[in-house]
């Protein structure tokens, strides 16, 4: 957007103009959401979210702990927070996003690292790209 000395612009035309600009810059990430993948590994649910433009990156996320007597086996991928789900600005920063519900409830570590180094293995086998994974 060029500026001409002397013109005044509001603030709704100003963030509209650099609005517009962010998705001319990226069309195809604009247009093209993650791919998503779930199944099960050991008796582990586990959920995969990459997206278009992919920067290597996976972060793993552990969800805690739950009640023994707990029926959730939902495969969390990122971290719920007062302002809502991380997922979205994740995967818009290109990180491509993993979670197991593990395969027992509980205090359940030995499992969870299990599990976790389980999907980590399958989920390099099917992207052979990955540079680098934060827990």
């Amino acid at each position: 957007m060029t500026v001409k000395p002397g013109r005044r612009f509001t603030a709704t035309a100003v963030l509209t103009a650099a609005a517009c600009s962010l998705v001319a810059a990226s069309p195809a990430q604009a247009l093209t959401g993650p791919t998503r993948t779930h199944g099960t590994i050991n008796g582990a649910n586990w959920s995969a979210a990459v997206p278009a433009a992919w920067n290597g990156t996976v972060l793993l996320w552990n969800h805690g702990i739950r009640l023994p007597t707990s029926t959730d086996r939902s495969a969390e991928i990122s971290p719920l927070g007062t302002d809502g789900s991380a997922e979205g600005k994740l995967l818009a920063k290109g990180y491509a996003l993993l979670g197991s519900s593990y395969r027992s409830q509980g205090f359940a570590v030995r499992d969870a690292v299990n599990d976790d180094l389980a999907l980590l293995t399958a989920f390099k086998r099917t992207h052979p790209a990955t540079r680098r994974t934060i827990v």
